[in-house]
């Protein structure tokens, strides 16, 4: 893989599942790029599905980093293969509603929540927001 920004430009990308208790690697994948994943199928989903195998059906719960978290990825998990998952998304992503991505006019550390079916989002305001003179300034 080439990634440009780092020191280090060329390297192997290895998706990993990995015991929170004991740090041990249960399963891993390499990543071999664009295009390798069959078709109609996204890399994030096809990833999160090919670790999580070896507890497929065990009802257990994953906790991804935002690179995977995805809706589709979320029922895929829970209805074809009764894992459920905790993840973050990134704010740009189109599922998420536009008022959970919005600042202003929340109070510092609020909670909104959605639910849909057997999913929960969640957003979590840190930061109070006020406006002087049009800019943004932001109060932790």
């Amino acid at each position: 893989m080439y990634i440009p920004s780092k020191p280090d430009k060329y390297g192997i990308k290895i998706m990993m599942m990995c015991d929170s208790k004991n740090y041990y690697m249960c399963n891993a994948e390499v990543y071999t790029g664009k295009g390798s994943t069959p078709a109609g199928v996204s890399a994030t989903e096809y990833y999160s599905v090919q670790i999580t195998t070896p507890i497929h059906g065990t009802n257990r719960n994953c906790t991804f980093d935002n690179w995977f978290t995805s809706i589709n990825t979320a029922r895929k998990l829970y209805d074809d293969h009764a894992v459920t998952m905790v993840g973050t998304m990134k704010k740009n992503k189109a599922e998420i509603p536009p008022s959970f991505v919005e600042l202003r006019g929340r109070e510092k550390n609020s909670a909104m929540f959605a639910f849909s079916g057997v999913l929960t989002l969640l957003s979590y305001c840190t930061i109070s927001v006020i406006f002087s003179h049009g800019y943004p300034l932001r109060v932790n």
